[in-house]
């Protein structure tokens, strides 16, 4: 079993990078084909909280719109699986049994979700001289 700071830790520094991982990824495929001031005039009208939960994002993508959806349902799914292993963490400092169980979940969520993102992130991202930096590899002319 693994110890409440364990949990912590392994419950959301791989989580950071997750995140970062699947909002970049939905954030490029709506930028994908559209100018720069388009994106502006588009990101102004998006509320905070749907910019965060990436809500509209997938259906105001030109290109890959069926990509955009699949990263948009397992970001959704990925909160909702943080928040629950959040909620048994919490409930482990009152009730100790609840610790054995929130070890699994946490385990899982690590094994199902973070590793697997932050690979597939790895490989379809490039370096990009031209832009300044890392880029993922869809275009719009695929």
């Amino acid at each position: 079993m693994l110890s409440r700071v364990d949990q912590l830790l392994l419950l959301f520094c791989p989580a950071i990078f997750t995140f970062i991982c699947l909002w970049g990824a939905v954030q490029h495929l709506f930028e994908l084909g559209k100018s720069k001031t388009g994106i502006k005039k588009e990101r102004k009208t998006i509320s905070p909280l749907k910019k965060l939960l990436l809500i509209g994002y997938a259906e105001k993508s030109k290109y890959h719109t069926a990509k955009a959806k699949r990263f948009c349902c397992v970001y959704w799914g990925y909160v909702m699986i943080m928040l629950v292993c959040i909620v048994l963490w919490l409930l482990s400092a009152i009730l100790p049994a609840a610790g054995k169980f929130t070890s699994i979940c946490v385990l899982a969520k690590l094994v199902v979700f973070d590793i697997p993102v932050n690979i597939y992130g790895f490989v379809m991202t490039k370096h990009d001289s031209k832009h300044g930096g890392v880029t993922w590899v869809w275009t719009k002319n695929e």
